[in-house]
């Protein structure tokens, strides 16, 4: 199949831009000590930049 090159260029930039996001809400190395064995995660963002993420890859998947 052929694909105007803008549809495919805003598909990668949105991929990229979830997928730093999904990065983002997980903890670091600088987010907490490094002997700490519990580390607060915020189940609800985590959750929607999970569901964010996956929502491109489905649009993506629809390429054929």
């Amino acid at each position: 199949m052929n694909y105007q090159i803008g549809h495919i260029r805003r598909l990668q930039r949105e991929l990229e831009a979830r997928y730093r996001n999904l990065l983002y809400k997980f903890p670091t190395g600088t987010d907490y000590a490094r002997n700490d064995e519990i580390v607060s995660v915020d189940g609800m963002e985590m959750r929607l930049a999970v569901d964010d993420f996956k929502a491109i890859l489905a649009e993506i998947r629809r390429l054929k």
